[in-house]
């Protein structure tokens, strides 16, 4: 029975990120990445260990999440940081899960996954790709943990027939991201790419060049009209455009600053914050003190200035500590190649928690605790 129910777990945590392709955004009620979120949560309570320091943690984050949310003047807070404590808590099981079993599951609901946004991209076309989202973004986040995922599955695995269906994936995975024009997502996918690779010439570098010389040659004779189209379309769009890099930066220093002002201007709000979604512009509307700030675009990209302006300073720093526990565990791992790897997945959730709030978004937090499993050293 407890084996079956062990099953049931993994099985709840592959399908909370690989259901997420189908987060229909700005669509309300119940989807099927709620009852694989909601699931993995109630069994992390039997299924985890609790006397850890990752836990302890964690729950010291969550009771700040609360008690903003109790404290907030914002409405919906509560209900908002209820979102956030259910993901969250859903996401933990992560650092303790078999990921061997998990590799099992995810090696076909990945590939799956990659063919539905790639079939949903050619019968759609649009300018930014977002698949079932309604922000790209997002949909990189998502995309770059599966990547790494996959990454991680083509060491593990020997079958010839394994690693062709994942070299297939990731080149999909590849595509899908390029379609997207998301600047966060090509930035992240490369460094976990470079990551991969810099460990594969270190071992074997003529094996590695070759390889990389044959997938270029086979990729251009392939794909080149794609790969060329989709590269002009980013580029215009990182340098020429209105929304280019520098434009988008501007943007996100401006909302991350507006938020750090208003702490500053009301030190009372500093240990709990706003509550959660509190830097929204329909947050800020409802806030006394903050009329004068911009509403005519969105909120805090930035998830750490976020947090301490939603969560306040003592959720702030405990983030902080979760992340320094994270990294910490990263770099103990003695086995290079996983190493690499695992640098290349923390630095891509850095870069997207700087990029885009991350709060209550559970393929970001899945990353995160999976980096504080063990096994992953192992595989």
């Amino acid at each position: 029975m407890l084996q079956r129910i062990q099953i049931l777990y993994v099985l709840s945590l592959a399908l909370s990120l690989t259901l997420h392709i189908f987060n229909l955004g700005g669509e309300e009620g119940l989807k099927p990445l709620h009852i694989a979120a909601v699931l993995s949560c109630c069994l992390s309570f039997w299924m985890v260990p609790v006397k850890t320091y990752l836990h302890f943690l964690l729950l010291g984050f969550l009771l700040c999440v609360m008690l903003s949310s109790v404290f907030s003047p914002v409405e919906g807070a509560l209900k908002n940081g209820f979102i956030i404590v259910i993901v969250l808590y859903s996401c933990y099981g992560m650092a303790y899960v078999d990921l061997r079993m998990l590799l099992k599951f995810l090696v076909v609901l990945i590939p799956v996954d990659a063919i539905v946004l790639m079939v949903y991209a050619l019968q759609n076309p649009t300018y930014r790709y977002c698949g079932f989202y309604n922000d790209p973004n997002y949909l990189c986040t998502t995309l770059t943990v599966m990547l790494f995922m996959s990454l991680v599955a083509f060491s593990y695995f020997k079958s010839y027939v394994f690693r062709a269906v994942l070299v297939a994936t990731i080149i999909l995975l590849l595509g899908i991201v390029m379609m997207t024009l998301s600047r966060t997502g090509v930035a992240t996918c490369l460094l976990l790419l470079l990551c991969y690779s810099v460990w594969n010439m270190r071992e074997n570098m003529r094996k590695t060049i070759v390889i990389a010389v044959m997938g270029l040659f086979l990729l251009q004779h392939f794909a080149g009209e794609f790969i060329e189209g989709q590269w002009g379309l980013l580029y215009d769009r990182l340098f020429t455009r209105g929304d280019n890099l520098e434009s988008a930066e501007g943007k996100r220093q401006e909302l991350s600053l507006q938020n750090l002002r208003f702490i500053a201007d009301h030190p009372g709000e500093v240990f709990f914050g706003l509550g959660p979604s509190g830097t929204s512009p329909n947050a800020v509307k409802q806030i006394t003190g903050m009329s004068a700030y911009r509403v005519d675009f969105q909120r805090d990209h930035n998830t750490w200035t976020a947090c301490l302006a939603e969560q306040g300073l003592l959720a702030f720093i405990v983030m902080l500590l979760l992340f320094r526990l994270t990294g910490l565990n990263v770099f103990r791992v003695e086995d290079l190649r996983q190493k690499y790897l695992m640098i290349g997945l923390m630095g891509s959730l850095l870069i997207f928690s700087l990029s885009i709030w991350q709060m209550n978004y559970l393929p970001y937090w899945w990353a995160v605790f999976l980096l504080n499993n063990e096994q992953l050293a192992e595989l």
